[in-house]
């Protein structure tokens, strides 16, 4: 395809809605990025590392317990909501948002004593302080992403994704140099603050579900799904939700249950460090994405191989050279955290070298997910996770974070090569520059 023609195109589906809201998700998701970094910084260095692992594990903890009492309704929300405003089911979201909320605070109730159990578990103790707190961010975080959810299906990415993932960080942010100024800012206050950024960004978030224009016609349109029929169709929203969460967190529980606070705080530095290895995908799914479902509809396969291709080399790339940026600069950058954070530097390598084996083997992970075949990527999910819990179950009793940093690597291995063998077994495609056996239509073109 000539560089003008493929140009052209590319600017057809940057103009188009689905690449607008795109857009909007990406630069706030950067922004949130450097917030969530800023955070952590100010963080450790109030905290240090052994309080600043307390407060980064009661965290993962809160969101993995949040994800369970959501349901998967926050992104089942997103296509149900805009499913029914296309089909002039004015009266769902009403209806949606009410069921959900009860859901929500059904779930909270069962979920709330396991994350105390947890938290006491892993953390020896869990004073009254820290607990408070802890299970009350919880059924915040749920209705956050809910509220998230619905508002991405109103056509309102801005106010979908800023309560979140922006203004909450940035408002923990303001609020913990402020409490550096006044007192000694332990966890306990860290979590506290937490808690009330989290209910003002549920506050913000709220009207951001309400469409004021459609109000008037709650009462008309089409009938809308049973509630039975959603708790279903959210069942694979949950797995997906929670997969995606222990993929983040699971580090951080492992070395919690198998090392100690210390070496979670120690090592949380560098995992977000690493997270800015992701910044070239994110940019690159903004026309990628709605162009690949797109060609699929129209039964393009190889103009989709072409384009997944190019997406390949170009993260590959762009993810070699931040990621040698970002390891030559990791004593710098940890640095920043503090002085005893900067042993951790070493261990950089190894997550730039899981995401720079994840960029070579494509996105396979967009592509099941664009093409309809959702669940395929799950198990490829799963098979990630599985893989970094044994590996860091051998690994981290031995060698510590550093066997964490290689069991996190090693499932980031497994999840990418995983995706690229089904993508190529289920779509007859290849994203990759990886020499594979032939394909379907290699073989048909020989006959």
């Amino acid at each position: 395809m000539p560089l003008g023609t493929f140009l052209s195109r590319s600017k057809a589906v940057l103009n188009g809605p689905v690449a607008a809201g795109s857009i909007i998700g990406l630069v706030l998701r950067l922004a949130g990025l450097a917030l969530m970094f800023v955070q952590a910084v100010i963080a450790a260095r109030l905290l240090g590392a052994e309080q600043y692992g307390v407060v980064t594990l009661l965290l993962a903890i809160a969101q993995i317990a949040a994800a369970v009492a959501l349901m998967g309704y926050g992104p089942f929300a997103t296509a149900e909501i805009a499913r029914g405003m296309k089909l002039n089911q004015f009266s769902i979201r009403k209806s949606f948002l009410k069921h959900a909320i009860t859901r929500i605070m059904a779930v909270s109730v069962l979920v709330l004593p396991g994350a105390y159990v947890a938290g006491r578990y892993l953390l020896g103790e869990l004073n009254w302080q820290l607990t408070m707190p802890l299970l009350v961010t919880i059924p915040i975080l749920a209705a956050i992403q809910l509220f998230r959810g619905m508002a991405l299906g109103l056509g309102r990415p801005f106010w979908g994704v800023a309560p979140g993932e922006v203004i909450r960080p940035a408002l923990l942010v303001i609020a913990l140099i402020i409490a550096a100024l006044f007192a000694q800012v332990s966890s306990a206050i860290f979590i506290g603050l937490y808690m009330v950024t989290a209910v003002i960004a549920l506050a913000v978030a709220f009207p951001s579900v309400r469409r004021p224009e459609i109000a008037s016609q709650e009462s008309d349109g089409a009938e809308t799904a049973a509630p039975q029929q959603w708790d279903r169709a959210a069942l694979p929203f949950l797995g997906i939700h929670l997969a995606s969460i222990l993929q983040l967190e699971l580090a951080t529980l492992m070395l919690a249950l198998l090392a100690s606070p210390e070496a979670v705080g120690l090592f949380q530095p560098i995992a977000r460090i690493s997270m800015l290895l992701m910044l070239p995908l994110y940019a690159l799914s903004v026309a990628f994405n709605p162009k690949i479902s797109a060609l699929y509809a129209e039964g393009e396969t190889t103009r989709i191989e072409y384009l997944a291709r190019k997406h390949t080399l170009a993260a590959t790339l762009a993810i070699a050279l931040g990621g040698l940026a970002i390891g030559l600069g990791a004593p710098l950058l940890l640095w920043l955290f503090g002085d005893e954070f900067i042993q951790a530097a070493p261990l950089v390598w190894f997550l730039v070298a899981g995401r720079i084996i994840q960029a070579a083997c494509g996105p396979g992970a967009e592509l099941l997910a664009m093409t309809k075949n959702t669940g395929k990527a799950f198990q490829c999910l799963g098979l990630g996770i599985i893989v970094e819990a044994g590996f860091a179950a051998a690994l981290i009793p031995i060698y510590g974070m550093t066997g964490a940093a290689v069991a996190v690597a090693l499932g980031l291995t497994a999840r990418s090569v995983g995706l690229l063998v089904m993508t190529i077994t289920v779509l007859d495609i290849n994203p990759s520059y990886l020499p594979v056996p032939p394909r379907r239509r290699d073989q048909a073109k020989q006959t």
